[in-house]
């Protein structure tokens, strides 16, 4: 049975909200028993289906500081809004009035088919919301908070993005530094890569620096990738990787000390998600702290089903759109 659902499959929405069947998911279908993954203790996960061919694609993700609501951007130039619901534990469990937004160009336009591909996100200094957009061109543009994702944007300075940051392996990590910086890092190409390009600065003023890779296994899959990125209450930043073929995503760790010096950042693994722990495409990442101190990690994948052309609809995906919580454990 869902958990939760904003209106029965095949009834008519209401103006800007959306059909949505949300359904748990337990850490490992195969032994509904385990709850831990080294440091990450499982809170809760969603399967997020919908007939709405608008829906799908989620990749940068936000979480509001009391839990109540999550933001996601999709690769088909949308925004994606709902309410975050709860088990009297405080785990996971639903989500309600879920909404979607067309995100617009600079004085209000249509975005081009070239210009949708919104990857990541993070809170921009004037409280609105910073999206950073990757193909044909890689960008951040500033949206407002209230409501989210809404109105025209502001386009943001930002790295000089070469051929390493180019295509369909562009800027997917986004976040905020201690410092007032930003990180960007691409999620580069090229099976034999040992590393990719990541981003560190604000306004005119950016440094390039390499984002190591664990080497490619030998004669199978591709290496981890960056996809999004996360800053922790103590300055450190979490990176969320993930790799296909075979599909499988690692939560990452980039201390304060080094992001704030220089030379490659080399980061360290906190966590790894595999078969048969239930995983997708996961893309998207954000943490919080909630009333007692813990710090609750959220994670969302990119299902590839939305439409990217008006009144085209998307084939059904095969992968599938989760959103699940966990909580970091500390030592």
């Amino acid at each position: 049975m869902a958990l939760a659902i904003l209106a029965s499959i095949g009834a008519e929405a209401p103006p800007g909200r959306f059909v949505v069947d949300v359904r748990p998911v337990p850490l490992n279908a195969t032994d509904p028993a385990q709850t831990r993954v080294g440091p990450l203790a499982y809170r809760g996960g969603l399967w997020l289906r919908s007939p709405d061919p608008r829906f799908g694609g989620l990749s940068g993700l936000q979480v509001s500081a009391d839990g109540r609501q999550v933001v996601a951007v999709s690769d088909c130039g949308r925004g994606f809004t709902a309410r975050l619901e709860y088990d009297p534990a405080g785990n996971l469990a639903g989500v309600s009035d879920s909404t979607l937004t067309e995100l617009l160009g600079p004085g209000g336009r249509a975005l081009e088919r070239e210009e949708i591909d919104a990857e990541g996100l993070a809170p921009a200094a004037d409280r609105g919301v910073l999206v950073v957009f990757e193909r044909s061109l890689p960008r951040i543009w500033s949206y407002r908070q209230l409501p989210p994702l809404t109105g025209p944007p502001a386009a943001q300075p930002g790295p000089p993005f070469d051929d390493e940051c180019g295509g369909n392996h562009g800027p997917e990590a986004l976040a905020n530094l201690a410092d007032g910086r930003l990180f960007v890092a691409c999620e580069g190409s090229g099976l034999e890569g040992e590393a990719t390009v990541a981003w560190l600065g604000r306004g005119e003023s950016w440094s390039s620096r390499p984002y190591l890779l664990e080497p490619r296994e030998t004669g199978f899959g591709d290496v981890f990738r960056p996809t999004g990125a996360t800053l922790l209450p103590d300055g450190d930043v979490l990176v969320l990787e993930r790799r296909f073929p075979p599909i499988e995503a690692r939560i990452m760790r980039l201390s304060r000390a080094e992001l704030e010096g220089d030379g490659p950042l080399v980061p360290r693994e906190v966590a790894r998600l595999a078969p048969p722990l239930t995983l997708d495409n996961f893309e998207g990442i954000d943490v919080r702290r909630d009333a007692s101190g813990a710090t609750l990690l959220y994670l969302v994948s990119d299902d590839n089903g939305c439409g990217k052309r008006p009144n085209v609809v998307a084939p059904r995906a095969l992968q599938r759109t989760l959103l699940v919580m966990f909580e970091l454990l500390p030592g």
